[in-house]
């Protein structure tokens, strides 16, 4: 049993909160991702958590623990991808993977998109932030390229 406020609750039936309203006003749904020995794996971390929350999103320790919860939206999720390249901090990227790993696959335009918003972004950098294939991110990045 828990209680919040002057209300008890049990464990099931303790709020969760699933969507999140965006400043457009549309509900986006949250994505909670659990961050094993995130201290540990990258190399500022303070720095790493800033950038966290200036994306929007939620970063919280998991009781005494060195595991770590992150609650994100979409939109939070691209921006802190961004962020994180930007930084160009190679301790960084696993969170990237790890952020991309639950993401669904990215359709041409979302890649293009991407690139056109990171100028100057590799291959690499390209499948990672969209979770797409080599090939994909090749004939998108030559497509820009070419029309010029």
């Amino acid at each position: 049993m828990r209680q919040h406020g002057s209300t008890l609750f049990t464990t099931a039936s303790w709020p969760m909160h699933k969507n999140k309203v965006n400043a457009q006003g549309a509900t986006e749904p949250l994505e909670t991702f659990l961050l094993n020995s995130f201290v540990r794996r990258c190399s500022a971390a303070d720095q790493l958590k800033t950038t966290i929350k200036q994306s929007g999103a939620s970063l919280t320790r998991k009781g005494r623990s060195r595991n770590w919860l992150l609650i994100i939206t979409p939109s939070q999720k691209k921006h802190l991808c961004s962020a994180i390249y930007q930084a160009n901090q190679p301790s960084w990227l696993w969170l990237i993977k790890r952020l991309n790993d639950s993401a669904a696959p990215a359709c041409a335009s979302d890649i293009k998109q991407a690139a056109l918003d990171n100028p100057g972004i590799t291959v690499s950098q390209l499948v990672n932030l969209t979770s797409c294939t080599l090939a994909e991110a090749r004939n998108v990045l030559d497509e820009i390229e070419w029309r010029d």
